[in-house]
């Protein structure tokens, strides 16, 4: 029987048994090393991270403390003690990513399994910051405190008045006869781990103004050589979620920073970094899905109306079946797009895998924000009204769900930089013969035609390029979920009723699920060492 906690329903339970044929892709794709160090997290994961994201968002969020005793400026973010443990005990996702050759998409799936967006963000961030010191620097001796403590790590790209037009940034650096750079005129507005962040990622304008092509990408301490603060920040940011992680505004003036990597290539090495987090955007919002499936599930199982458990009105249950079939697809696109990230590991800005993977993140990250949203929405209505108040957990997964299609960039932005990509003929063919449907038939041809059009659409940036990006999702999705080939599992009925949904709609009929694994409530074995 599963039992109610602060954190919910399925808090407590085997977040890695919860979703059993994600679980098998997985375990056939990693390393017994990295597996060993996922279920490691899961333990961390299943036995805290619910409980914790809960106690942060509704009582404890954290607070700027802008003075010592002695009065002089620390701009600290104070967190509340489970909340640092929780950080610390998360610290290995981000020097598994960096340590273990499969350590990546090992690193992305504990982001599936951990989910909260707030937490989730201050590790991302940290392992962003890593992964490109260790591109550019790999004997930094800023990099082993990111990797395993007691460091953390943010990237502060946009400023108040760009936003995702880094181009339009204001934030200059220049070089004294002493060789030391500074940033001037840097007006963080939307700065993640601000507080908490030892070393941040800035990208500045280096020389004349040419748009992206003069940006440079600088590391940025808190501490200059002189001990004293290198930024301020101003405040911390009041948000609707993700409250875990501090959000605030931070100013840098004659601020004191490294060069890793100078214009015009500095514009490459920031983007490569943004596709990691747009990568960990999807994986995170693909564990959301699962968490509001499970939830309903779990809630389906308890609750009873016209004399009937929920679970047992045929209305109910194919809304519910609807719901799971929206999480595993969005999940299975989800761990495919981490999957092609590890493959493309080390691959640079010129090189066609990672240009595949760049227009490739771009679609992902839409699409399982915008199914996270909607999934989490209807997840709510198995609770009745009690789904919209904070009493019951699943109102916060709403909430954070909220944030997943505008983190990283709206879909507009998602739009412009796919099309891009695509709009180079050979990485446009690249792309469609990637992500043919591996199904057969006419229903196949319509969909591979399908696909083609709108990408060939899409290239040429049309006013509802954000529609095509989300059309391109659905077929995307739907191949995903046709090209899993695990013994004694039949995902080819499944894959057919969502590319009939993908080109024609939503179908009368419910998703074929029969014969596939349900979600699996069960508690975690022991607690975390």
């Amino acid at each position: 029987m599963v039992t109610l906690r602060d954190g919910g329903y399925t808090s407590g339970l085997d977040a890695l048994a919860m979703d059993p044929i994600a679980e098998r892709w997985l375990a056939g794709r990693l390393s017994p090393p990295t597996l060993t160090a996922r279920c490691a997290l899961n333990r961390t994961i299943s036995h805290d991270a619910l409980e914790v994201g809960r106690l942060v968002d509704h009582s404890h969020p954290p607070r700027l403390l802008a003075h010592d005793l002695d009065g002089a400026r620390i701009d600290q973010a104070l967190l509340a003690p489970e909340h640092a443990k929780l950080l610390h005990e998360l610290r290995p996702m981000v020097s598994l990513a960096l340590v273990q050759p499969d350590g990546l998409l090992g690193a992305l799936a504990a982001g599936y399994l951990l989910a909260d967006p707030g937490l989730y963000c201050s590790i991302t961030l940290t392992t962003q910051v890593a992964l490109i010191l260790d591109a550019l620097a790999p004997h930094h001796p800023t990099l082993d405190g990111l990797l395993h403590g007691p460091s953390f790590g943010a990237t502060w790209f946009t400023e108040t008045h760009a936003g995702s037009d880094l181009g339009a940034l204001r934030a200059r650096a220049t070089q004294s006869p002493e060789g030391v750079w500074r940033i001037t005129r840097a007006e963080k507005f939307f700065a993640s781990n601000a507080g908490l962040a030892d070393v941040a990622l800035v990208a500045a304008h280096v020389g004349e103004l040419r748009g992206v092509r003069s940006l440079g990408l600088f590391l940025v301490h808190r501490r200059a050589r002189d001990g004293e603060l290198a930024f301020s920040v101003r405040r911390l940011k009041d948000k609707l979620a993700t409250r875990a992680v501090p959000t605030g505004e931070v100013d840098l003036s004659d601020t004191e920073a490294e060069l890793l990597e100078g214009p015009p290539s500095g514009i490459h090495r920031i983007l490569e970094s943004l596709t990691i987090a747009r990568i960990a955007n999807a994986v995170g919002a693909a564990g959301v899905a699962r968490i509001a499936v499970a939830e309903a599930t779990a809630r389906a199982h308890r609750r009873s109306a016209f004399g009937r458990p929920l679970r047992a009105l045929p209305i109910f249950a194919d809304g519910l079946a609807r719901l799971r079939a929206d999480q595993l697809a969005t999940t299975l696109l989800a761990l495919q797009l981490a999957d092609d990230a590890q493959r493309a590991r080390g691959a640079h800005h010129r090189d066609p895998e990672y240009q595949l993977l760049r227009a490739f993140s771009h679609v992902a990250k839409v699409h399982t924000a915008d199914r996270a949203a909607h999934i989490t929405q209807r997840a709510m209505e198995a609770f009745g009204g009690l789904g919209f108040v904070e009493d019951a957990p699943i109102a916060r997964w709403h909430r954070e769900a909220l944030v997943l299609p505008i983190w990283e960039g709206t879909p507009q932005i998602h739009a412009i930089d796919a099309a891009e990509v695509l709009a180079d003929r050979a990485s446009r063919e690249a792309f469609i013969d990637r992500f043919r449907t591996p199904l057969s038939g006419s229903l196949a041809d319509r969909a591979n035609d399908a696909l083609r059009r709108a990408a060939t659409e899409l290239a040429t940036t049309p006013p509802h390029a954000p529609q095509l990006l989300r059309h391109l999702g659905a077929l995307l999705e739907a191949v995903a979920v046709a090209s899993i080939d695990l013994p004694g599992l039949d995902l080819e009925p499944l894959a057919t009723w969502l590319t009939r949904r993908a080109l024609d709609g939503e179908p009368d009929e419910a998703p074929p699920l029969g014969g596939l694994p349900p979600l699996t409530f069960e508690p975690i074995d022991n607690p975390p060492a």
